[in-house]
């Protein structure tokens, strides 16, 4: 695995039929792909849709370092 191309990643978990998200995961990951998978494993995500967002470079260690709720309750983005 390449080191230096980790990233830093908000995974956000949706509920079915829903545009807010519930929950939120800070991964670091070296791709989207990789951080959702990382997520994935989680139980407290199970059966939401995942999404990924880049928010900046990571330190050169995979893994999930945060899970909780989402900050704001019905908020969108």
């Amino acid at each position: 695995m390449n080191t230096t191309a980790m990233r830093f990643y908000g995974v956000k978990g949706f509920p079915e039929d829903t545009d807010a998200p519930t929950m939120v995961l800070q991964v670091r990951a070296r791709s989207p792909e990789r951080a959702i998978e990382l997520a994935a494993a989680r139980p407290m995500v199970a059966g939401m849709r995942l999404e990924a967002v880049d928010i900046g470079c990571g330190l050169p260690v995979e893994g999930v370092y945060y899970e909780g709720s989402w900050p704001w309750p019905g908020r969108k983005k």
